[in-house]
C-alpha cells in the first residue's frame, strides 16, 4: 500500500486488512502514527525504499496523491516508483486514475473512453496513467486501473469536503 496514510489508502488498508491480508502501508516520514492499527507502517522516501518494501506482496496500491500544488512535479515520478515496486515483486498493480480528464465527458464512460487533458494539471494526469499503461504492455505486469479513485476514501482534506 503506496499511500497508506491518505484517503484511498487508509481506507483500502483497512478494507484489506479486515479481509484477512496482510498489510504493509507505505507513508511519508512522519505520518506512521496515521496507519491504520494492524497495519505494518514503514516510512519511506525513496524509489529503493518502497521496491524494498513490496517485496513478497501480491498485490501493490499506488494512493501515493502528492499535495496538488506539487501534483505535476511528483507524480511521475511516484507513479514510476510504484511500477518498479510492483515490478520487483511481481505483484499486482492497482493504481487510482481520475475521470475528469475533459470539460465534456459522454454519457457513458468506459474503459476505451479516450483521455483528452484539456490543463497541464490534466496532462500530468494522462502521463501518471499512460506510465501505468506502459509497464504493463512492456513489462507484461498486471495493473488494474480504480477510475475514479478520488471518489473513494475518508478523512478530510479534499474539495470533496467542500
Amino acid at each position: 500500500m503506496l499511500g497508506a496514510a491518505g484517503r484511498l489508502g487508509t481506507v483500502a488498508a483497512e478494507t484489506f486488512r479486515d479481509a484477512g491480508w496482510q498489510v504493509k502501508g507505505l507513508v511519508r516520514p512522519g505520518r506512521s502514527g496515521a496507519v491504520p492499527r494492524r497495519v505494518e507502517a514503514i516510512e519511506a522516501v525513496t524509489r529503493d525504499d518502497a521496491v524494498a518494501a513490496a517485496q513478497g506482496c501480491d498485490v501493490v496500491l499506488n494512493a501515493f496523491n502528492p499535495v496538488i500544488t506539487e501534483w505535476q512535479k511528483n507524480a511521475l515520478s511516484l507513479a514510476y516508483a510504484a511500477i518498479a515496486a510492483a515490478e520487483g515483486s511481481g505483484a499486482t498493480l492497482l493504481f487510482r486514475a481520475g475521470v475528469e480528464l475533459r470539460p465534456r465527458q459522454p454519457p457513458m464512460l468506459d474503459e476505451n473512453t479516450p483521455m483528452r487533458p484539456h490543463t497541464r494539471q490534466r496532462a500530468a494526469c494522462a502521463s501518471n496513467g499512460a506510465a501505468h499503461r506502459e509497464a504493463r504492455r512492456t513489462a507484461g505486469m498486471r495493473a488494474i486501473i480504480l477510475r475514479a479513485g478520488d471518489f473513494f476514501g475518508g478523512g478530510s482534506g479534499s474539495w470533496f469536503d467542500l
